[in-house]
């Protein structure tokens, strides 16, 4: 996210003001803390230029985590959310 802010020309002060988010959300997002809340890393993100996307992980990714392979099909279409 550091990257892609400095892309866009914002300091951190400016990209807070601008997702009306404080200024220490954007320091702990960038030095990589672990607590972050959704919505405002949604924001964030669309401030920048970027969006999240989910998708299915891959055969061996299920396996290293330990979940089971068969795993129900979600009844949800796919979406991408921004």
């Amino acid at each position: 996210m550091c990257t892609a802010r400095k892309n866009a020309g914002l300091t951190q002060g400016q990209l807070a003001h601008k997702a009306g988010v404080g200024m220490r959300f954007i320091i702990d997002m960038e030095s990589g803390h672990a607590r972050a809340e959704l919505g405002k890393v949604l924001v964030l993100a669309e401030n920048i230029g970027l969006q999240l996307s989910l998708q299915p992980m891959t055969a061996e990714k299920v396996q290293a985590i330990g979940l089971p392979s068969e795993r129900p099909q979600s009844t949800y279409p796919s979406q991408v959310y921004h």
